[in-house]
């Protein structure tokens, strides 16, 4: 989107000037510097965004979890029987072993074969668990962890926060009367943070660190939605991955990789020419 740079060749990648690489149609492209793309307008999706929203889709993709109804993720809620690892554990960490916990996410994604599930398992063992358990004790927070799948999953997006909200509701200290402490509003944006991470969320994570003060005030759910959304300490790609879920564009097609765009296409002004996220994300123009 906007113009393309008048000198090209001062933005390629040392590797990319005589690579001679051709998309499965045989159109050739070049990869430019992010540098070298100005945005059309302030609507227009920056490519480290993208890029973060992308991998979300990827892990949906690799999970199946955009498959499962948020409907199930809320009767899971809803039933609340699950034990806790330790009766001595505090109401704000009902922890619950990964063997329990993957029992829970079968019934979540009971449709897939025995293959297909465990290599959703894998995926989530690699960012949730490794987020939400960096020693390896076995255990996690079992409101958490539906908080985050929450998002991923099928349904409106305000669905999904509704329902990602209701689950740190049940881990919340005391439930609060159906609001949520800042304190878990924040340890929420950093897990969500650590398992899908991106230059452009980092960069704000020093700036959403939990004070003491947090534990004394609670939020209700318009009040977290707004949190969520913040553009400093939230995590705004959920708008974005929303968009990447969009239905197909008619016969539009990329013009570098020349599959039709599903999700946002991106327009180039002077030249006209049109890209998919995933070239647009990656710096390749024709």
């Amino acid at each position: 989107t906007g113009k393309r740079p008048k000198n090209v060749s001062n933005c390629l990648k040392p590797s990319d000037v005589d690579s001679g690489e051709r998309s499965r149609v045989g159109n050739s492209f070049i990869e430019v510097n992010s540098s070298c793309f100005k945005r059309g307008n302030a609507s227009t999706t920056s490519r480290e965004m993208l890029t973060c929203a992308l991998d979300i889709r990827n892990f949906q993709t690799c999970t199946r979890l955009n498959r499962c109804n948020i409907a199930n993720f809320k009767r899971e809620l809803n039933q609340s029987l699950m034990p806790t690892c330790n009766s001595r554990v505090s109401i704000s960490e009902k922890l619950i072993r990964k063997e329990a916990l993957e029992k829970v996410i079968k019934r979540l994604l009971h449709y897939l074969k025995p293959e297909a599930f465990q290599a959703a398992m894998k995926a989530i063992n690699e960012r949730l668990f490794a987020a939400l358990d960096p020693s390896g004790s076995g255990k996690v927070d079992f409101g958490m962890t539906l908080a985050v799948l929450a998002l991923v999953c099928n349904g409106s997006l305000d669905q999904r926060k509704h329902t990602a909200f209701d689950a740190l509701v049940y881990r919340s200290s005391g439930n609060m009367d159906g609001e949520i402490s800042k304190e878990d509003a924040r340890k929420y944006m950093k897990v969500l943070k650590a398992c899908f991470k991106s230059s452009v969320e980092a960069r704000n994570q020093d700036s959403s660190s939990i004070e003491d003060e947090d534990r004394h005030i609670s939020l209700s759910f318009p009040e977290f939605v707004e949190l969520l959304e913040d553009p400093d300490r939230g995590f705004r790609v959920l708008n974005v991955v929303e968009k990447l879920e969009m239905e197909v564009y008619g016969r539009v097609s990329c013009s570098v990789c020349g599959y039709p765009i599903s999700g946002p296409r991106f327009k180039e002004t002077n030249s006209n020419f049109i890209l998919c996220s995933l070239c647009y994300s990656s710096g390749k123009v024709p």
